[in-house]
């Protein structure tokens, strides 16, 4: 087995593990994602633009699984996309979290920026391999 074989393996793992994980978390916490994302509060037009951004992480996950074994310039192409919105993702989850941390809130407030880290992790790894050839 090839190297690069066994890192996508275990990329891909890790991945199905932590979108595993943020299912089960936010499927517990359906209040509070609920919300966070703040669904059905701002009327029928804001419908939409919460259910993006509720599936953006896991969009953004998908996006860096697909990446990862795709070949040369379609795995670049597809890993700087998610690496890019997971980023975006990573900076307004844990800003939220923050603020709300030092407003006292300790409780779960529906982000899941830990999802959105390990799809730049892995978004970069499969970036990086492609920018080296060996993707």
């Amino acid at each position: 087995m090839k190297r690069e074989t066994l890192l996508r393996g275990i990329l891909t793992a890790i991945l199905v593990g932590c979108v595993t994980v943020a299912i089960v978390r936010m499927a517990g916490h359906w209040e509070s994602v609920a919300r966070y994302y703040g669904m059905g509060v701002y009327g029928a037009g804001w419908s939409f633009i919460s259910l993006l951004f509720l599936a953006a992480p896991f969009l953004a996950a998908l996006a860096a699984l697909v990446g990862l074994w795709l070949k040369g310039r379609w795995a670049a192409g597809v890993s700087l996309a998610a690496l890019g919105v997971s980023g975006l993702l990573v900076l307004w989850e844990g800003l939220t979290l923050f603020a709300r941390a030092m407003n006292g809130n300790g409780g779960y407030v529906g982000a899941e920026p830990l999802l959105s880290l390990v799809v730049c992790g892995v978004a970069g790894i499969t970036l990086l391999l492609s920018l080296k050839g060996k993707a």
